[in-house]
């Protein structure tokens, strides 16, 4: 019994760790399930806006796992959405793969959107927003363009035609987070992979959808792949896992106590 006890104290304290490092997928799409050269479906997607083209490729890129979607933009305008109300946690996290068309159009970005409005979105600027030219960029609706050569936003290459992964993780309770960006089999490389400490857009207290958008008017051009949105347990559910964890492990070690002291 003591044994069954510790082992399951054990399994508790494991289980605790692991959930609160990598969280609870509650959204994740790699768009392969979609007929080619046709708009995404609904549901579980849904047009916001009707004049974009958004639109599933086949199109096999370095750094794609097969079919993507292709979005096509003339204004800044959100363009298809995934819409429900996901668990209400303090921390999330978005990941997604991105892909420009060419130099000369803007890329397309993924945003959280909740209560309170849109969170910030990544893309690539040319060298019309900023003095060096082509580079990533954080972009917000009420402040605009946050790049290089502010210090939160360090100087991050962005080369056309190729993938690049985003990490955007976000506390809802305290509004702070930060993007990392990484281009695709350079991940730890610096020249290749930054961390922007930037919070929220918006004090949302919950998120109910997943939007792609463009941020410029001058028109967008990209792919997205590989979306997925992880909710991150409360802290205070991690405590909780613990403070019953090491309730257990005592209640084992006390008992083992007593049985080593009577009489053999």
């Amino acid at each position: 019994m003591v044994r069954l006890t510790s082992s399951l104290a054990v399994l508790i304290l494991v289980f605790g760790i692991s959930s609160w490092a990598s969280g609870e997928v509650v959204f994740q799409d790699d768009f392969d399930g979609y007929t080619t050269d046709s708009s995404l479906p609904n549901p579980p997607w849904e047009t916001i806006v009707n004049t974009v083209t958004v639109e599933v490729d086949d199109t096999i890129y370095v750094g794609s796992s097969g079919k993507s979607v292709h979005i096509v933009d003339s204004g800044p305008d959100v363009h298809a959405a995934f819409i429900r109300t996901f668990p209400r946690t303090s921390w999330y996290q978005l990941d997604y793969d991105m892909r420009t068309a060419g130099r000369d159009v803007e890329g397309i970005g993924v945003t959280l959107m909740g209560d309170a409005g849109d969170d910030y979105l990544v893309s690539f600027a040319m060298g019309v927003h900023g003095s060096l030219a082509d580079h990533i960029g954080i972009h917000g609706g009420r402040d605009g363009w946050i790049e290089p050569p502010d210090p939160l936003v360090p100087y991050l290459p962005y080369e056309t035609d190729t993938w690049y992964h985003v990490e955007r993780r976000l506390n809802l309770a305290t509004d702070e987070g930060w993007f990392r960006v990484w281009k695709h089999g350079e991940k730890g490389n610096p020249l290749y992979d930054a961390t922007y400490l930037v919070g929220s857009e918006y004090a949302n207290t919950y998120i109910d959808r997943i939007t792609f958008g463009s941020p410029l008017t001058v028109g967008a051009d990209g792919h997205i792949d590989n979306l997925k949105l992880t909710a991150i347990p409360e802290p205070s559910t991690f405590t909780l896992l613990c403070i019953g964890a090491v309730g257990l492990l005592a209640y084992a070690c006390r008992k083992q106590r007593r049985q080593s002291r009577l009489p053999g």
